[in-house]
C-alpha cells in the first residue's frame, strides 16, 4: 500500500512544521499548496526532498488543489492520498494505527477513510457510509478518479460532501474510525458573550465564507436531491446566526447571502 498526502495552506502559522510532522513521517511524498497571496513559508520546506511545495500567486481554493494531488498521485502510482488541513495533527502513533485498519479494510470497496475530530461518547469504532470532512481523510486514488473526483464549482465549501455523495451514489463506502482522535483546532473562532451573558468560543465567519456556504448548500441540494438528508441547512443556519450576532460585518453577511442565492440561480458557482 503505496500512501501520499497533501496538506493546503492558507496564511499558515508559524509552527505549520509542528503539525506536518506529526503525520510526514508515514507519507511517500507530501504535496503542500500554498493559496497564499505570497509563498512566505516556502522557507519551511526547503531542507526536506519528501516536501514538495507548490505556490502559483493566488487562491486557487479546496477542489482544484486536490485534484491536482490525485493527479500527481496517478502519475506516480500512489495507492491512497491522506488529505490534511493546515490545522490538523495526530497524536503519537495515531497515523500508525491508523494506516494499519485501512490494510483490514481496503479490499472492502471504500473510497474515502476518515477520523474523529471530537471525542464521541457510546459510538461503535467503526461506521460506515458517513459524510466525512476533508482533514485526516484518506481516499482511494482509484476510485476517485472512477467517480469524477471533486467539483470545482464549489470552490471550498462542501467538497467534501459532495465527494463522499459521489462515493455513495456509484455504490462504494464511506468509513470512519472513531477510535482514532485528529487534533484539529477551528481555524475561526472568537470569545462572545451570549444573551444569558455566558462567554463562550463561537465559530464566526466572514461574510465571503459565509457566501460559500450559502450558495454551495443551494447547489448541492439541487445536485443531490435523493441524499438531501446528509445536506442539512442546521450548521449554515447556525454559521449564520453567529456572523450575524457575533460578527463585526452584519449588513456584508447579509448582503452575502442574498448574492449567494443570486449567484446559485444563474449558475455562477467557482471562484
Amino acid at each position: 500500500m503505496r500512501i501520499a498526502g497533501t496538506v493546503i495552506l492558507f496564511n499558515p502559522p508559524n509552527n505549520i512544521l509542528n503539525n506536518i510532522e506529526s503525520y510526514s513521517g508515514s507519507l511517500e511524498f507530501l504535496l503542500i499548496f500554498d493559496n497564499s497571496s505570497n509563498d512566505d513559508a516556502r522557507k519551511y520546506f526547503q531542507n526536506n526532498s519528501k516536501f514538495k511545495y507548490i505556490w502559483q500567486g493566488e487562491n486557487k481554493g479546496i477542489a482544484e488543489r486536490l485534484n491536482n494531488a490525485i493527479k500527481i498521485c496517478e502519475d506516480k502510482n500512489i495507492d491512497f492520498l491522506l488529505t490534511m488541513d493546515q490545522d490538523s495533527s495526530f497524536s503519537e502513533k495515531s497515523m500508525t494505527v491508523y494506516l494499519e485498519k485501512i490494510k483490514k479494510f481496503e479490499s472492502h470497496n471504500i473510497g474515502m477513510f476518515g477520523v474523529i475530530h471530537e471525542r464521541k461518547n457510546k459510538k461503535p469504532d467503526v461506521e460506515w457510509n458517513q459524510i466525512l470532512i476533508t482533514s485526516g481523510s484518506i481516499i482511494d486514488i482509484d476510485i476517485a478518479n472512477k467517480v469524477g473526483q471533486f467539483d470545482e464549482n464549489l470552490f471550498i465549501d462542501g467538497v467534501d460532501t459532495d465527494f463522499c455523495l459521489k462515493l455513495l451514489n456509484n455504490g462504494y463506502k464511506t468509513i470512519i474510525f472513531n477510535d482514532i482522535l485528529l487534533n484539529h483546532s477551528l481555524g475561526e473562532s472568537l470569545r462572545t458573550i451570549t444573551p444569558s451573558l455566558k462567554k463562550e468560543f463561537r465559530s464566526v465567519h466572514n461574510s465571503k465564507r459565509i457566501y460559500y456556504m450559502v450558495r454551495n448548500s443551494f447547489y448541492l441540494r439541487e445536485l443531490h436531491r435523493d441524499k438531501i438528508k446528509f445536506i442539512s441547512w442546521k450548521p449554515i443556519l447556525n454559521e449564520i446566526k453567529n456572523a450575524i450576532f457575533y460578527g463585526n460585518e452584519k449588513i456584508a453577511t447579509i448582503t452575502a447571502i442574498v448574492k449567494a442565492y443570486i449567484d446559485f440561480r444563474q449558475n455562477k458557482m467557482g471562484k
